[in-house]
């Protein structure tokens, strides 16, 4: 098992590669992770005059859970987890900026 102290190499994946049922490691199918996300409970407050006068969770009812990102234990790599669209957005900008390198003379370098 890798130290756990030491930093994670970092990718980010568009959600469709990720297995959600059980969740494994995109790259090894492993299931030694850290899963990190946002639950939510139904909750609602009641507020009367500005002031809020009652407050209410539902416990009982089943959570909902995002999952955000996944590290693999063994990869050593926390996947960032991106919707399909915003990963294709991400990924074609990057290439608009390397095109604008190449044309403006500075190669594939990072401004």
């Amino acid at each position: 098992m890798p130290d756990r102290s030491a930093p994670f190499r970092s990718e980010i994946i568009p959600a469709h590669q990720v297995k959600i049922n059980p969740v494994v490691c995109p790259r090894c199918g492993g299931n030694d992770l850290m899963l990190f996300g946002q639950m939510s409970f139904p909750h609602h407050e009641v507020m009367e005059a500005g002031v809020i006068t009652s407050k209410e969770t539902d416990w009982n009812v089943k959570e909902n859970f995002e999952l955000l990102a996944v590290d693999c234990l063994r990869c050593e790599v926390r996947y960032h987890i991106q919707s399909d669209e915003n990963f294709l957005l991400a990924k074609t900008n990057a290439e608009l900026h390397d095109k604008v390198h190449v044309l403006s003379g500075r190669g594939n370098r990072p401004c």
